[in-house]
């Protein structure tokens, strides 16, 4: 008798999960399915199978390793249902396996339109949409009134078909009633055989504050509901984000460009900005502000709706340059440009008095 052990390529103390991994390795390689015609490898895979049942059952691993077990190859594997080890890994090959009665509904999307103000701060919205129900008309059963389902007569019920490849069974999934085990030859005029109907259906969903525009809330449940006695599907809530007139937001930072005047620029000031609740924020502009400085206030700006704490509320500077003056503004404007000039000639470090150490020598 082979040593099983070496036939599999593993060592005396294997785990349960590195003789099924040696297994499989050697399983896909020397296939029947994958060798057509080739008695050799028929006859090794028929060894590795041997080796493989012996070793994943823990009592036949214990006798073999004791040396009082005989594997008796003229009754074949025990068990009449060889998928029992070997479904897992040759599924892939029939593109079949067990039949699950209890199947997971799909999931459902839904988009939520929220304002600016609402994505930062969170809401509740009532969400309305279509979804299965079961119908009234058979109470879900898809058959109409008066009559049953018929048994599948080609699986018998089961849902499953059985073949039989060289020395082992598997099974598939019937074709003549898609695994379901029956036939159903007087569906439901109303929902013609479903066993289900679109509604609407409504809940409160509580938005959570910091939520951005194309984020998504899971729901469970919420989905389409699942098919015999399988659990529902999800609904994936999408948030669409109206933008704001004033505020923008990059990540968790809110973002705010505020206009002010050259004088306010090149002197100084304080200015009043209202925040998303309507309060004033303060602003001290200090003397000499150049265009496009940034006032940040920490901790000012969107909450992370996973709890990691907020973003900073930026404040941006934008020097305004007016584009209509009065007669008596260009004047005091003209007055005001004078004294620069004067002014530039007197810096020698101006760029302007560098143009002419370097054009007019």
């Amino acid at each position: 008798m082979n040593d099983y052990y070496e036939l599999l390529g593993i060592s005396r103390d294997a785990s349960q999960d590195e003789i099924k991994k040696a297994f499989r390795k050697l399983a896909m390689e020397f296939h029947p399915d994958r060798n057509p015609d080739n008695p050799e490898a028929e006859e090794k895979f028929k060894a590795y199978a041997e080796a493989y049942e012996v070793l994943s059952d823990p009592e036949k691993r214990s006798r073999y390793d004791r040396g009082d077990f005989s594997f008796n190859t003229s009754q074949g594997f025990s068990g009449s249902n060889m998928e029992d080890i070997f479904g897992d890994i040759f599924s892939s090959f029939f593109g079949g396996g067990r039949r699950s009665r209890g199947r997971q509904g799909n999931d459902l999307k839904y988009t939520v339109n929220l304002t600016f103000e609402e994505a930062v701060f969170g809401t509740n919205k009532k969400i309305t949409y279509k979804n299965k129900v079961p119908c009234e008309v058979c109470n879900g059963s898809g058959v109409e009134k008066g009559f049953t389902k018929d048994v599948c007569e080609y699986c018998k019920g089961r849902g499953e078909i059985y073949h039989t490849r060289g020395f082992f069974s598997v099974s598939q999934t019937c074709p003549k009633c898609g695994g379901q085990g029956y036939i159903n030859r007087h569906p439901c005029h109303e929902c013609r055989g479903k066993g289900f109907v679109y509604e609407k259906v409504s809940f409160d969903l509580d938005i959570p504050a910091g939520v951005d525009n194309g984020d998504s809330i899971r729901v469970q449940g919420r989905g389409e509901p699942g098919q015999d006695g399988g659990p529902p599907g999800d609904l994936y809530v999408y948030v669409n984000t109206k933008e704001h007139p004033i505020y923008q937001r990059e990540n968790y930072d809110l973002i705010c460009e505020v206009p002010i005047t050259f004088p306010q620029a090149a002197i100084g000031d304080e200015i009043n900005i209202p925040d998303l609740k309507g309060n004033d924020i303060q602003i001290k502009i200090p003397a000499g502000t150049k265009s496009g400085k940034k006032f940040v206030i920490k901790g000012e700006g969107v909450s992370n709706p996973h709890g990691y704490g907020k973003g900073d509320l930026i404040i941006i500077a934008k020097i305004e340059v007016p584009k209509h003056l009065t007669k008596r503004q260009k004047e005091l404007l003209m007055e005001f440009q004078e004294t620069l000039d004067e002014q530039k000639d007197k810096e020698k470090d101006s760029f302007w008095h560098k143009i002419k150490d370097v054009f007019e020598k």
